[in-house]
């Protein structure tokens, strides 16, 4: 399959695919600017290093890599509903395309990077928690920064309601010690408080289980790193929702695919479609949900 794939899509020095932790099969994009790994199990990126520097994304140490199950860690893809469903609660945690096998589109190379198109799609579908024809796309590019789009196509006659996020866990020194910038000054819900509705008086600092739901907001972030050193901005497109997760050491230690003290090293920022931000997408329309990662050292 890796010879098949490499023959077929493969581009010299910039893309090969190869078998990955856990014998998953990936897409390496290398760029002189940074380099990437997208398994094809999810259309997941598990790794994105700038050149000269440290990882970005955090994933864990004891994560499913089987194929079958979810990988924690890296940018999992949430779709077609963010969180669980209420209206379907035996269905799947996040819905089922991180635990879906994408195809390999397109490749491709230009001016800005290099990247890949992942295709998953659903034309006759059976599962009866989403019995809609669908078209399913990640994009992934990499150059100075990683850019992930996630494109919603309704291939049927009738119109669909989507959850979506990329839910990135981001790799940092210490989450105690963070400066994150961003979220203040807005609503969020507090899903540790039972959904509790509040406002982000001050910018949110990581003490304990932090769960939060930020509601109407298009603003980019930033994670300022003092012990790495580093700044992480986090660009986002078609999302007006954004989420803030760290499981915190009591959360960590109940995860059986999640480091006891993984919490200490990584926090999610994620671009999400959830609550009044699910998006209705027409037959023949489509939705994109993208986020753009750049890293600059801090200071």
């Amino acid at each position: 399959m890796i010879e098949t794939l490499n023959r077929d899509h493969g581009l010299p020095g910039r893309l090969h695919f190869e078998t990955g932790p856990g014998d998953l099969v990936c897409v390496v994009l290398e760029h002189p600017a940074s380099r990437c790994r997208v398994a094809l199990h999810g259309g997941q990126v598990l790794s994105w290093v700038p050149a000269g520097g440290e990882e970005v994304l955090f994933l864990s140490q004891t994560s499913h890599l089987d194929g079958v199950r979810s990988i924690r860690g890296g940018v999992p893809i949430c779709w077609p509903w963010f969180g669980n469903r209420p209206d379907a609660p035996d269905s799947p945690q996040h819905g089922f395309a991180r635990t879906s096998s994408f195809r390999v589109g397109e490749a491709f190379e230009n001016a800005a990077g290099v990247g890949i198109e992942l295709e998953f799609d659903g034309a006759n579908p059976t599962r009866e928690d989403w019995p809609h024809p669908f078209s399913l796309r990640v994009r992934v590019s990499v150059g100075a920064e990683l850019e992930i789009a996630l494109e919603t196509r309704n291939t049927g006659d009738r119109p669909f309601t989507i959850g979506a996020a990329l839910h990135t866990y981001f790799r940092v020194g210490d989450a105690e010690r963070l400066a994150l910038r961003g979220l203040a000054g807005g609503e969020y819900l507090d899903k540790v408080r039972d959904f509790a509705r509040d406002t982000q008086h001050e910018e949110p600092v990581i003490r304990g289980e932090v769960d939060r739901v930020y509601l109407d907001t298009e603003a980019s972030c930033q994670l300022e790193d003092a012990v790495l050193g580093r700044r992480i901005d986090i660009a986002k497109a078609g999302s007006r929702t954004t989420v803030l997760w760290n499981p915190g050491p009591e959360q960590a230690a109940a995860m059986a695919d999640f480091d006891d003290e993984g919490y200490r090293e990584m926090v999610c920022v994620e671009a999400v479609n959830a609550f009044d931000d699910q998006r209705i997408v027409a037959p023949g329309g489509r939705h994109t949900l993208s986020t753009r990662l750049s890293v600059s050292p801090l200071g």
